[in-house]
């Protein structure tokens, strides 16, 4: 299971805006696609990423408007796998740089898909189903009250 590539998991093309959008349109699209990530494209090549996190830690300054161009505040350089990546190096990317996305990007650098740890982790509670639902509840402890 964790040899499999990761291309199993991209379901949905990305959201892409262009590196000049505003920082108003991006979090408009945020909140309409019903997505976390967005791709950052300077034409059609993958320059940046960014994310809901990059919303709330980067774009409530001063220095910062809804005019201001994500490509001022995206995640660049991007890191990123090719489709036939393993889950393992996927996970162990993901774990390594501290990122919750990561683009699968093709050998002539063509933008795939967007890949959450959330869609590997998925992956695995489904294809594992017995191994993941059948563990017994943690104990409460003792000195924890229930709906506290």
């Amino acid at each position: 299971m964790l040899d499999t590539p990761v291309s199993v998991l991209a379901r949905r093309p990305p959201v892409r805006v262009q590196r000049r959008t505003p920082i108003a349109e991006a979090a408009r699209l945020l909140r309409e696609e019903k997505t976390r990530c967005l791709a950052v494209m300077d034409g059609d090549a993958l320059v940046g990423i960014f994310t809901d996190r990059d919303m709330a830690e980067k774009c409530f300054s001063a220095a910062v408007s809804g005019e201001t161009e994500v490509g001022l505040v995206m995640n660049s350089p991007v890191i990123s796998v090719a489709p036939d990546s393993s889950m393992r190096e996927a996970l162990q990317l993901l774990d390594r740089e501290r990122m919750r996305h990561l683009p699968l990007v093709e050998a002539d650098g063509t933008l795939r898909a967007i890949i959450r740890a959330r869609d590997i982790l998925s992956y695995m509670a489904e294809a594992m189903p017995e191994a993941i639902l059948n563990q017994p509840l943690a104990p409460l402890s003792p000195w924890t009250r229930e709906g506290a």
